[in-house]
């Protein structure tokens, strides 16, 4: 019961940094570049962890690697559409439709794995597409921009999934040191594109800290 207890403040922790993270993230987009902000975020990330356990890459086997990989991929593409999606669109707006990825996961387990959708999970996912529609019109319009913000919510579902199919039995601060490795990487292929710009004021650095520190490297 304690257990159950120490587990649901923990989530509810990740929940309100995460949630924090949209508000700290939204002005500092507008300092640097999206694909160098994500770059150094996720780069502060793999720093902290490895000065937190610089053994850990003793315990990176060949299926770590290989299944990390796809999955930091995953990952890579999932933060790319949210945070364009929140460079678009208020911070209360993207918070509301990644959240929507508790409710398409089961429906993707479903999908590629068979998995039974219980009917209230059915009821919920009518609830969330509901909730969608209001908070996606404007003037009788649909905001196409939050399309991207919809996509990252997907791609952060299917991640979910797949994690939960290929972590078990594997080291999970490993697992977790060479996805954020490979997003790390996908990152900075975008950010080296056209020059990359270092963040320009302490302001971006802070944003650059919580995401990377609070939201990614203890988060996760």
């Amino acid at each position: 019961m304690k257990s159950q207890g120490t587990t649901g403040l923990a989530l509810a922790g990740v929940a309100l940094v995460w949630g924090v993270a949209f508000v700290v993230m939204k002005p500092a987009l507008d300092q640097q570049p999206l694909w160098d902000f994500i770059a150094t975020r996720f780069s502060v990330a793999v720093l902290v962890m490895l000065l937190i356990r610089p053994k850990v890459v003793r315990e990176i086997s060949r299926r770590i690697a290989v299944r990390g990989t796809y999955l930091g991929i995953v990952l890579a593409a999932a933060f790319l559409t949210q945070t364009i999606g929140l460079s678009f669109n208020t911070a209360a707006t993207t918070g509301f439709i990644t959240g929507l990825y508790v409710v398409v996961v089961p429906l993707l387990s479903w999908l590629m794995f068979r998995a039974p959708v219980a009917g209230r999970v059915w009821a919920g996912v009518a609830l969330a597409f509901i909730g969608l529609a209001l908070i996606s019109i404007n003037d009788f319009g649909f905001e196409l921009t939050q399309l991207w913000t919809l996509v990252g919510a997907i791609l952060f579902a299917l991640h979910f999934v797949l994690l939960a199919r290929w972590s078990p039995g594997l080291s999970s601060y490993a697992l977790t040191l060479v996805q954020l490795c490979a997003a790390t990487a996908v990152a900075w292929v975008g950010a080296l594109w056209d020059g990359y710009q270092a963040p320009p004021t302490l302001e971006t650095w802070l944003a650059i800290a919580y995401t990377g520190i609070l939201a990614t490297a203890l988060a996760y």
